[in-house]
């Protein structure tokens, strides 16, 4: 049986799967599993993410239009036509949206040097900037309804793997790409 108030909590703007306990604690190795941990009901609106990756690690999803990690529970939350807004670690930037095109689902090999990161999500590109023209969080912090303790560095919001963003959060980040960039590859969302 779904518990409705748990999903409430999970699709919450900034929820985190570290704020699921029963979810964040359970061992799960395989997609299959991860479903009958956490089975997943159908939702008709879409959600939008913040996926979190180094520099390296997003140059090789965008390449292989992938969003891998180690764990299914990780992507539990996510289907089919919900929203990635990339931010890269260490340089505090935006690079790019995509479309999740194909949900959770175990590849054999991992996209990066390393033997974990096997689950992944299939991505569609909707906009995508050059490195030089990455939107760095710095000059919209104070735009962003996500960073809300404005005193604290506003990069802490973004450190978990996954998190939701609010849909006026989207939109800035959607119209400052599209500024920047010279070539978008699909309509507004």
């Amino acid at each position: 049986m779904v518990d409705l108030e748990r999903l409430r909590k999970l699709l919450t703007p900034g929820a985190s799967l570290r704020d699921d306990e029963p979810l964040a604690r359970e061992k799960t190795h395989s997609p299959e599993k991860a479903a009958a941990v956490s089975p997943k009901p159908r939702r008709k609106e879409k959600v939008i993410f913040v996926a979190v990756a180094s520099r390296e690690n997003y140059l090789i999803c965008r390449e292989k239009r992938i969003y891998a990690v180690k764990r299914p529970t990780l992507l539990a939350r996510v289907q089919k036509g919900d929203i990635f807004v990339f931010y890269v670690t260490k340089t505090s930037q935006f690079p790019g949206i995509y479309e999740v095109v194909r949900e959770v689902y175990s590849a054999g090999k991992s996209p990066f040097d390393s033997p974990f990161y096997r689950y992944h999500v299939d991505l569609k590109p909707l906009v995508e900037l050059p490195e030089e023209k990455w939107i760095g969080l710095a000059n919209i912090k104070d735009k962003l309804n996500a960073v809300k303790d404005k005193s604290i560095s506003p990069g802490k919001f973004f450190q978990t793997i996954l998190r939701t963003l609010e849909e006026k959060d989207y939109r800035l980040l959607l119209n400052r790409m599209e500024r920047k960039s010279s070539k978008i590859r699909a309509n507004r969302t």
